[in-house]
């Protein structure tokens, strides 16, 4: 949505990553999980949206209208499908163990609730 509303795939990082963070150490996943989900769905989806810069690079480049190369983006949708199954299967999510996720909450300010 922030992409959608933005244009914008690094402030989506940005915003995502501040809400996000502590839920995902409260969670016990390792901050490269937050990164890669970040990845798998801001990033992967920038070039679908015609007012973002990867849509209009994309767009301009090919010389087509972003809707027309939409179904041909194998790999955006095949990178959310994966990351979704890694997510209910747990399948490559890095677990830290509850010290680890304290260390990793002071580092960034956050206050971790039991």
């Amino acid at each position: 949505m922030i992409n959608i509303l933005t244009g914008s795939d690094g402030l989506n990082k940005i915003i995502v990553s501040e809400l996000m963070g502590k839920k995902f150490l409260q969670l016990r996943m390792h901050p490269l999980v937050l990164a890669r989900t970040l990845e798998d769905f801001g990033t992967m989806s920038a070039p679908i949206i015609p007012w973002s810069a990867a849509g209009l690079y994309m767009a301009t480049t090919l010389g087509v209208p972003t809707f027309s190369y939409m179904p041909y983006c194998i790999f955006f949708y095949a990178s959310m499908v994966f990351a979704a199954i890694y997510g209910f299967t747990g399948f490559k999510i890095k677990k830290i163990d509850d010290e680890e996720a304290q260390e990793l909450a002071e580092e960034r300010g956050i206050l971790l609730t039991q």
